[in-house]
């Protein structure tokens, strides 16, 4: 029987009263990714520049934590007390289940993909019926600047490659690549025009590589390139 997950889209959705979480707040640099295991037995992996709160109430009263960033999560089921991840814009509610959630404040999206189980999608602040059903292998995508919302077929074990320290674009935008390079390589990307930061890429790359190799990829064949100053880096057309 799968389990069963919902995803409330929190369209007006102001963000939780973060004195209600802030006995543990865990914080990770930019470029370390950090694993966590909460007191209800679930795993947590953090990426680059996450932060993930919860209180000390955690597992005795709910199971309630708030997430600024990506976070892979395996949560242990319990039916009497259900996991909710609470971000700015969507809260993902689940029993028990396997999925990741990307959801930096900076970011122009939130990105639920689940691997395992099942996702119900519900517009808390539309007063209609309708409702969408995420299975696995599918991506829900959330954007904020009008609230719409996609689902495509993915694969959803790419969504937490980031894990083993790789990074994986597919067909992403380089603006929103730019963003997870910053974020990886702890730099500062300058994007002089938006045509490049709407073009979409594909690619599979080790966090381990010189941040110069990537880029230098990226680029060749490509009608824009980049200069570098110290951590700063900036695209420009040629």
């Amino acid at each position: 029987i799968p389990l069963m997950v919902s995803l409330f889209l929190l369209l007006r959705h102001d963000k939780p009263d973060q004195a209600l979480f802030a006995d543990n707040v865990v914080k990770v640099s930019r470029g370390v990714v950090s694993y966590l295991h909460l007191p209800d037995g679930s795993q947590v992996w953090l990426n680059s520049g996450s932060r993930l709160t919860y209180s000390n109430t955690f597992n005795k009263e709910n199971r309630n934590v708030i997430l600024d960033g990506e976070a892979y999560f395996e949560v242990t089921k319990n039916p009497k007390k259900p996991f909710i991840v609470h971000g700015k814009e969507v809260a993902v509610k689940v029993l028990g289940t396997k999925f990741d959630v990307k959801s930096y404040n900076e970011d122009a999206s939130v990105v639920v993909t689940l691997l395992e189980g099942s996702v119900h999608l519900s517009d808390v602040n539309n007063q209609s019926s309708s409702s969408l059903l995420l299975k696995p292998n599918e991506r829900a995508t959330f954007l904020k600047e009008n609230s719409k919302l996609t689902v495509n077929k993915v694969n959803a074990r790419n969504a937490c490659e980031w894990i083993h320290g790789n990074l994986i674009f597919d067909d992403e935008e380089f603006g929103q690549i730019a963003k997870c390079l910053e974020r990886e390589y702890n730099i500062t990307i300058n994007i002089q025009d938006r045509e490049i930061e709407q073009l979409r890429f594909y690619g599979k790359f080790r966090n381990t590589q010189p941040i110069e190799e990537i880029l230098n990829i990226m680029t060749a064949n490509q009608n824009f390139h980049y200069t570098q100053k110290e951590n700063i880096i900036t695209f420009s057309t040629n």
